[in-house]
């Protein structure tokens, strides 16, 4: 009765170690030494009769550490193919603040449109204006022209996951496709 007891104990921890990736066997005598096992072999089949079976933790990469939290200041710097660039440091205070600072956003393309940027989390589109599309910051100056623009702090009722920026030139006639920056996400929330 004994040994069967052990053949199925041996069984279970080899099921869960086959059911759980990473997971190893471990075998030791009831003091800690290690187990004697004995093998038969009858018919092509083996069978390993182990005194203990325990399994053993899965064990970490050496040096492998927790991903760190995304950073409370970082910058946006991309491009709508050849109609605008948009720059700027984007700094998160808390779950629902956050600054944009040091704004450069560029005309690069001659066709009398307006470059537009609007800043975004997942709550609201923060617009100043909009005129010829919803913008936070706008360039009216033309092609080859940068504007520096106005530092803003926003606040959100809602905590603010991510911040994004969309960027596009758009006129009375119509407005260009919509790129979007890669999405901030706040450290705080």
């Amino acid at each position: 009765m004994g040994t069967r007891r052990i053949m199925l104990t041996a069984m279970t921890a080899a099921a869960i170690a086959l059911a759980i990736p990473g997971t190893a066997l471990a075998a030791t005598g009831g003091n800690g030494a290690a187990a004697s096992h004995a093998v038969s072999a009858s018919s092509g089949t083996r069978t390993v009769l182990l005194k203990d079976v325990r399994l053993a933790a899965p064990q970490s990469p050496v040096g492998a550490a927790a991903p760190d939290a995304p950073p409370a200041t970082s910058t946006f710097n991309f491009e709508n193919s050849n109609i605008a660039k948009f720059s700027a440091t984007l700094t998160f205070h808390s779950d629902y603040s956050f600054t944009i600072s040091n704004v450069r956003l560029s005309d690069t393309l001659a066709d009398n449109r307006s470059v537009l940027a609007l800043a975004e989390d997942n709550n609201f589109a923060y617009a100043k204006g909009t005129d010829p599309g919803l913008y936070t910051w706008k360039n009216s100056s033309g092609a080859g022209s940068t504007l520096d623009g106005a530092t803003y702090t926003f606040e959100s009722s809602d905590p603010v996951q991510y911040v994004q920026i969309a960027l596009y030139a758009a006129n009375e006639n119509g407005q260009s496709s919509i790129v979007y920056s890669l999405k901030h996400a706040n450290p705080y929330y």
